[in-house]
């Protein structure tokens, strides 16, 4: 149980620093977690934030692979991947991660938001308000 309040803990700070947009320091910590416990996947998650918003995506989308090969159910990996394939324009990949992630969870509107966002940049106005 220690273990896993630990990793509680740890993941309560990475993500205080996430809502903050403290970047350098969610890199860090996230960092740090992994060092810790590298088979656990929010580690990976925080870290790709962390450098989604310092716009190192190719950077980013390694990290939520990393965490998805780990949790392969987590949708905000596949929904943040997904936007970062947004921002380097490789829109049909991202719509992939977007349709992953509302398979998984069908009530998850920030997924809906980004996919139309993607359709509607490769000019399918129609599908976009889907």
């Amino acid at each position: 149980m220690a273990e896993e309040d630990d990793i509680q803990k740890r993941i309560d700070v990475l993500d205080e620093l996430f809502q903050n947009g403290e970047s350098d320091k969610l890199e860090e910590a996230a960092n740090l977690f992994i060092d810790k416990y590298p088979k656990h996947y929010a580690g990976y998650f925080y870290r790709g934030a962390a450098k989604k918003r310092q716009n190192k995506l190719e950077e980013a989308i390694d990290d939520y692979d990393k965490a998805l090969k780990i949790n392969p159910r987590y949708i905000h990996a596949y929904n943040n991947r997904g936007v970062a394939k947004t921002n380097l324009k490789n829109l049909d990949e991202a719509i992939i991660d977007f349709d992953r992630a509302i398979g998984l969870e069908p009530n998850f509107p920030e997924a809906y938001n980004n996919r139309g966002i993607a359709k509607g940049e490769l000019g399918r106005p129609i599908d976009a308000i889907e």
